[in-house]
């Protein structure tokens, strides 16, 4: 039954957007043929007429769309010079209302959702400490091949306790780069090191609160007689001021070639070293790729070792945590009003992230990234929370939904409205032919884009 409210509730989403291009146009003056939920051929008796538009649900639910008369420029039976129904025989004005408009009104919607959501229940927080609770488990995915279920709540990551989300994922993002945390009493660097002809393997144990680095070193050169003189290529240590590096063996002479596995060529790199274990972490050249996630199942407590993927996913989905926060009726709806700026704010910046993050790590970063299917799994996961759960998510995606159509991409509404906005303020239109091949194109990719991704979350989903 979440299946099915999950999509109706993504199909709703759609349709409303779809609705504001038709109520818009329709005000303008313009005809509208076709109002489609879907694309591609109406599937048998969920099609229907009203007056001039032919309402449908089609068979490939990627979204929708409004056929306005007119809009095709390379469609003779659709576009005619001399029609004043055609939408592009309209002002332009009247042509770029027609265009905000379906972002508009999710926006609109959203705004709506939060005034009586935050009226009747509150305000949504997420608390500062809140179990991790697995919601949904993936088949064939790390979390499940380790044997997790459904109900366990992780309390600790390689025996660090975690009590959030946010800490949660600092770990993983340590993992990502390389480190893992360690206990207080096992914060160790091991240093490879050559004394003369020599290779020794030194274990730097730091001290419960350490201030400095305090080693003197000679970086591929030494100074004789006032003249440099090139030295082999490493980190050589002239001289010692902390004791708990001559208790490690450490002495003056001793070239410094790695530490954790990891080549030095610099006081830089070395710092870097000494950085990460003094805030726990142990950042090993070749660190067996696997968490040890300890939860608690019923009264058991298990630790359970997962390999993640490149992207430090494990096919889990937490329960979200969200408390109603009681606060005075203005500020109630202050926030509701505030609800689709700030939420467009984070999504602009979490696009910001994901862009560069497909610059550094394209694969790992294309991994987080989810179609259709990948949404519906969240609306039915937070909808089996309950109701209300189920409502903000579906008054987020309104959201989503508004800002990712206005973005300034051809073949969305944003590109549609920057081509308006061109015109306008240039009082000359390009030729019609050409900017529908520009959408077009960028249409092509898209749909292209949303392929891989739905196959992807498909996968994901029934472990393919």
């Amino acid at each position: 039954m979440t299946w099915f409210l999950a999509i109706l509730a993504l199909g709703f989403l759609v349709t409303i957007h779809e609705f504001g291009h038709f109520l818009v146009a329709k005000w303008s003056g313009m005809r509208v043929d076709v109002f489609s939920i879907g694309f591609g051929p109406a599937i048998p008796h969920l099609e229907w007429r009203w007056g001039e538009t032919r309402f449908q649900v089609a068979w490939i639910p990627l979204g929708g769309y409004v056929k306005i008369a007119g809009s095709n420029p390379y469609d003779e039976d659709d576009y005619r010079e001399d029609d004043p129904t055609a939408f592009l025989n309209q002002p332009v004005l009247k042509r770029m209302a027609v265009v905000v408009a379906g972002p508009g009104i999710n926006y609109l919607f959203a705004w709506v959702m939060a005034i009586i959501l935050f009226g009747f229940k509150g305000v949504p927080v997420q608390p500062e400490h809140y179990p991790l609770v697995l919601s949904q488990v993936a088949k064939a995915r790390p979390a499940a091949k380790a044997g997790l279920r459904q109900g366990d709540r992780i309390v600790a990551v390689d025996g660090k306790t975690v009590d959030s989300y946010q800490a949660y994922r600092a770990i993983v993002v340590d993992y990502l780069r390389g480190c893992r945390h360690v206990p207080e009493d096992q914060r160790v660097v091991h240093l490879e090191v050559l004394r003369g002809t020599k290779q020794l393997e030194l274990e730097w144990h730091l001290a419960s609160q350490p201030q400095t680095l305090d080693l003197t070193v000679a970086s591929g050169r030494s100074s004789l007689a006032g003249l440099y003189v090139p030295m082999a290529r490493g980190l050589w240590v002239t001289g010692i001021g902390r004791t708990d590096l001559l208790r490690a063996g450490l002495r003056p002479g001793d070239r410094i070639v790695s530490a954790d596995g990891v080549s030095v060529a610099s006081m830089a790199d070395l710092r870097k070293r000494f950085a990460a274990a003094r805030r726990g972490l142990s950042c090993p050249a070749h660190m067996e790729k696997l968490l040890v996630l300890t939860v608690r199942r019923g009264d058991k407590r298990l630790d359970v070792k997962v390999y993640p993927d490149r992207s430090g996913l494990i096919g889990v989905v937490f329960e979200q945590a969200t408390e109603w926060m009681k606060v005075p009726l203005g500020e109630r709806l202050k926030l509701a009003m505030e609800y689709p700026v700030v939420k467009s704010k984070e999504m602009l910046v979490g696009i910001g992230q994901m862009l560069s993050g497909l610059w550094h790590r394209p694969s790992a970063t294309a991994s987080q990234v989810a179609g259709p299917v990948g949404i519906v799994v969240v609306v039915k996961t937070r909808m089996r929370q309950g109701f209300v759960y189920g409502l903000s998510v579906v008054m987020y995606l309104s959201v989503m939904l508004g800002l990712f159509n206005i973005l300034p991409l051809p073949a969305l509404d944003g590109g549609h409205f920057v081509f308006r906005l061109m015109e306008f303020v240039t009082r000359r239109r390009l030729a019609p032919t050409t900017e529908a091949k520009v959408h077009y194109f960028v249409l092509l990719l898209l749909f292209a884009l949303m392929i891989l991704v739905t196959v992807k979350d498909c996968r994901g989903l029934f472990g393919l």
